[in-house]
């Protein structure tokens, strides 16, 4: 092998090296448009599941945060909502606001609960995405959408609205703003849809 070919096949190492893993590559999440999260919530019947995937959207919570919710963790006065998570190493707690459109409907559907009721009488995760998928299937949504989608749906729009990612980190409950960065490039590609639809 002379030295040419020897720098070549370096070259070629190099540039191997320099490309990303597969496994790093990170999958843009699947977002709805305000107006597919109102479409959603236009053909929900049963006054439990319209809240339940209101609050998730509304408040941005998972949905194992969601269905811990108690009457006793809504302060309407305050306007906040305390959310509990729990991962492999601790407890997690948050107060999240609750935006003014949200109170009132909110306020409406606690008021016969009691102080330690959950809210929605949900007892796994699962569930929620069963009543998730029903929806969206009943509401004629194409794309594949589960809880977590409402939650990205919420931190999209709120990046969109404000260029703040800052604050929907904070909001999302990431302790790291790398896991929150990923909402820039979601919201990249929803003004290239925008454009696109536009200008056909």
């Amino acid at each position: 092998m002379d030295i040419k070919e020897q720098e070549i096949r370096n070259q070629i190492k190099n540039l191997r090296l320099q490309l990303p893993k597969k496994n790093l590559v990170r999958k843009l999440p699947s977002v709805l448009s305000i107006e597919e999260v109102h479409k959603l919530f236009s053909v929900i019947t049963s006054p439990r599941d319209l809240m339940l995937l209101q609050t998730i959207y509304y408040l941005g919570s998972r949905a194992g945060e969601t269905i811990q919710i108690r009457k006793c963790d809504v302060y309407l006065k305050d306007r906040y909502v305390i959310l509990r998570a729990e991962t492999t190493k601790r407890k997690k707690e948050r107060r999240q606001p609750i935006p003014l459109n949200f109170v009132r409907p909110l306020q409406q559907y606690i008021t016969n609960l009691n102080e330690e009721d959950t809210l929605f009488k949900i007892r796994t995760t699962q569930r929620v995405w069963q009543i998730v998928k029903e929806y969206a299937e009943k509401a004629d949504i194409k794309k594949k959408i589960h809880p977590h989608t409402l939650r990205h749906s919420y931190a999209t729009h709120i990046y969109e609205k404000t260029g703040d990612i800052e604050k929907v980190k904070e909001l999302l409950g990431h302790e790291d703003i790398s896991t929150t960065q990923i909402y820039t490039h979601v919201s990249q590609k929803s003004k290239k849809e925008t454009v696109d639809s536009v200008f056909k």
